[in-house]
């Protein structure tokens, strides 16, 4: 008899989790990479879309990029910890849980505060108050605002979720020019609503390890439907606030025909993931690429 393949996927989980990993590769693992990636990335766009595509001083620019990648991997790290015993009922973490382990919640819970307070100092000494204001709300909003309390006890806690998500390109934005200018406003508004898909995917894939973790995701309490259609239309309705973007006279027509085929491409995909295949996990990383392409094109557009 063939294996379930639920039965695989959780050996290949106890698997991985059984690998104990060095200590960097741990802390790496932690401190969440590819989020750090992303948040520095929609950072850098904030500060081309305020300063009308000319680099600013390289100090500010180095400053700021900096500030980002410390309390984005501050505030992962904090995540880890606060999550820990929910992760541990989680297949799909037990790498995540397994490193850890490896560093030590001392250890871990040092270096977040560390790593925080140094971005917080960089970002008071070097940009401005404002900037300063903002990093702080993203890392708050993060560890307080959803981890701590909506996530929780709520479905509807990726609402809050996704602020702290979408402030990297208002705390760009601030750092360059002490405000916050329509450009960046919009990105940010993009990247709350690209959050949502992005998130569901996840929650409709695992959405028993969610149950089983204690976390009223929407799959979880409202049904797998209503999540479908949310997943979709939110899908769709980044597409307008993309041509928004496009139409602002600041990007080149090459930049909005991307925009224009991947916005038209990026639902019809998310379509065929939830009404045709079930593959909610390509889903989800097809809304990475997505964020991914919509980020390097406005920085390759603007410089």
């Amino acid at each position: 008899m063939a294996a379930r393949p639920e039965t695989c996927q959780a050996t290949v989980a106890v698997l991985t989790a059984e690998q104990s990993p060095s200590l960097p590769t741990a802390l790496l693992l932690i401190s969440k990479p590819g989020i750090v990636l992303a948040e520095t990335l929609a950072g850098f766009a904030g500060i081309l879309l305020a300063s009308s595509g000319q680099l600013p001083p390289a100090s500010i620019l180095c400053w700021t990029l900096l500030s980002l990648i410390m309390a984005a991997s501050g505030a992962a790290m904090g995540n880890c910890l606060l999550d820990a015993a929910a992760d541990r009922q989680m297949p799909r973490l037990a790498a995540r849980s397994r490193a850890l382990s490896t560093a030590g919640n001392g250890l871990v819970m040092t270096l977040a505060l560390l790593l925080t307070a140094a971005a917080f100092l960089i970002t008071a000494l070097f940009l401005n108050s404002l900037a300063l204001l903002l990093l702080i709300a993203a890392s708050g909003s993060y560890l307080l605002l959803y981890t701590l309390w909506f996530k929780r006890s709520s479905p509807w806690g990726v609402l809050a979720g996704t602020i702290p998500g979408a402030l990297p390109p208002l705390i760009g934005a601030a750092a360059v020019t002490g405000q916050i200018t329509a450009l960046p406003l919009l990105l940010a508004g993009i990247i709350i609503i690209w959050q949502l898909p992005h998130f569901w995917f996840l929650a409709l894939q695992y959405l028993e390890q969610y149950r089983q973790a204690g976390f009223p995701v929407l799959p979880v309490t409202h049904g797998m439907d209503l999540t479908k259609r949310l997943t979709l239309w939110s899908a769709v309705a980044i597409l307008p606030a993309l041509m928004l973007l496009s139409l602002s006279g600041r990007f080149s027509e090459g930049f909005m025909l991307v925009m224009l085929l991947t916005g038209i491409t990026f639902p019809l995909f998310c379509h065929h993931c939830l009404y045709r295949s079930s593959a909610y996990r390509a889903g989800f990383r097809v809304s990475l690429a997505y964020l991914a392409i919509i980020l390097v094109a406005i920085i390759i557009d603007r410089i």
